[in-house]
């Protein structure tokens, strides 16, 4: 059984990194790393999810790089979709 639960989980990450361009860790409870498929090896977002449940983005180094991002999609119009998305397209012109 343990055997089957890990392959399940093992097929859902390679299929969230498919689909959405980011390897996603929970490094602990409500914590969660996002690796970008087109970014340098130790490029990575951290997010919480905080006692409201609502997702929260963290400084990283990473972030320092994308202060347009940050101000557009997630000061401006709350949005964490948009704001992945548009880092995704970013680094796979770059």
């Amino acid at each position: 059984l343990a055997r089957v639960f890990k392959d399940k989980i093992d097929e859902f990450r390679k299929a969230v990194m498919s689909l959405t361009g980011f390897r996603v860790d929970l490094p602990e409870t409500h914590h969660y790393h996002l690796y970008p498929l087109y970014a340098p090896r130790n490029a990575v977002l951290l997010f919480r999810c905080n006692a409201q449940g609502e997702m929260e983005m963290l400084e990283s180094p990473f972030t320092a790089q994308l202060a347009p991002q940050i101000e557009t999609y997630l000061e401006n119009h709350n949005s964490i979709p948009s704001f992945l998305s548009a880092v995704t397209l970013r680094l796979f012109h770059e």
